[in-house]
């Protein structure tokens, strides 16, 4: 993980058992114990270079989310408090990385490929 803005990095590997069968990269809201915070404004969050017991995943088979924080229709939000959302672009060149993209309001961003 690499903050771009200080230059910081970080990164660990973690052992364990699974079945192989998925993965995951989450971009999410926080919460407390009164309920879901509003994202912070992350513009865009690159995930990339993905790999999988050494190698580069293949995310091509993998499904995504949009994160839509309204009553699911087209108009504005209406049932929620912070009406935020996060969509995600089409896979890199390499299918191993991809953009996930925040928006303030119900409208979903443009999400370029990495």
């Amino acid at each position: 993980m690499m903050d771009e803005t200080t230059g910081q990095s970080w990164g660990t590997v973690v052992n364990y058992q699974s079945s192989k069968l998925s993965v995951e990269a989450i971009e999410e809201a926080p919460s407390d114990q009164f309920g879901t915070l509003p994202l912070a404004d992350f513009g865009t969050a690159t995930f990339g270079n993905t790999m999988v017991d050494g190698a580069a995943a293949d995310l091509s088979k993998g499904d995504s989310l949009i994160m839509q924080d309204n009553d699911g229709s087209s108009r504005r939000c209406s049932k929620s408090p912070h009406c935020q959302t996060s969509n995600v672009s089409v896979l890199n060149s390499s299918l191993d990385g991809f953009n996930a993209c925040f928006s303030p309001d119900s409208t979903l961003a443009t999400c370029p490929s990495p």
